[in-house]
């Protein structure tokens, strides 16, 4: 069930330094194509579960690790996306949109697009854990939010415009052994001052985390969508959970994923 509570200031934001190891393994998978693509086909588990890294140098002579993974898409579709990501130490990225191609770019927008939200393009990404695989986070504009009549605003809240607050829905769900999926979850915050909304997403025991900060300027209301793409190889119950903190306030909720055993033989994605 899905809850707003309010937790004590001391949210985690910025990076740990830059290790002096910078891990350039590439992991056991079959070779993916290092090009964005979307595809219909035939597909068996062992095709959709892995990613691969390699590393090349930006513009300015600075070290990214590129990584090539498969997720499944809102429409059901398998997608090969390429990542650039700047490596922090063994397990955590930083994940800049303005370093993407314009591959990875076009499917960030795509994927935003399938569930009715922009691309999050602004703020400070990070990704960290050792079954995190790749993040994405997306938002409605300042006229879809004024325009939807759905959103999860408390009975007590609504009129008073003086109330600041966050609430805060974790990823429920399940998915199948072996294969990445994605944890949703989202975030609806309003806040009478100027400052940074603090937001993480993470799954089994903060093993697969993603996390973001946006900066503000003035008073604001936003609703903002995150999600981290992990994989679990063995059939369990696995706890979610969200955070969020504005200036004054912070909210988090829970939730569970059932890690399912994977179906044997090939299925057909449309």
């Amino acid at each position: 069930m899905d809850r707003l509570l309010d937790v004590g200031h001391g949210f985690e934001s910025g990076v740990r330094e830059k290790s002096a190891l910078q891990s350039n393994e590439v992991h056991d998978m079959k070779f993916l194509p290092y090009l964005l693509l979307t595809s219909s086909f035939a597909v068996s588990a062992s095709e959709v579960t892995s990613y691969r890294d390699r590393t090349e140098l930006d513009s300015l002579g600075n070290r990214l690790v590129v990584r090539t993974s498969s997720m499944v898409s809102p429409s059901g579709d398998v997608a090969y996306v390429e990542q650039r990501l700047d490596q922090i130490d063994e397990t955590t990225y930083v994940y800049d949109h303005n370093a993407q191609t314009e591959a990875t770019k076009k499917f960030h927008e795509e994927f935003c697009a399938q569930r009715g939200l922009l691309p999050s393009i602004d703020g400070e990404s990070i990704l960290s854990g050792p079954d995190a695989i790749s993040g994405w986070s997306c938002h409605l504009s300042k006229d879809q939010f004024g325009e939807r009549s759905d959103l999860m605003v408390p009975d007590h809240f609504r009129g008073d415009r003086s109330s600041d607050y966050v609430i805060a829905r974790a990823p429920s769900g399940s998915a199948a052994a072996g294969a990445n999926f994605q944890l949703y979850g989202t975030i609806q915050a309003k806040s009478s001052q100027a400052g940074p909304l603090s937001s993480s997403v993470s799954g089994y025991n903060e093993r697969c985390r993603f996390s973001q900060v946006w900066n503000y300027g003035g008073e604001f209301s936003t609703f903002r969508e995150i999600s981290v793409n992990c994989i679990v190889h063995q059939p369990q119950f696995i706890s979610t959970r969200i955070e969020a903190c504005i200036p004054r306030q912070c909210g988090q909720a829970t939730g569970t994923f059932s890690i399912r055993e994977s179906r044997a033989g090939q299925r057909r994605v449309e």
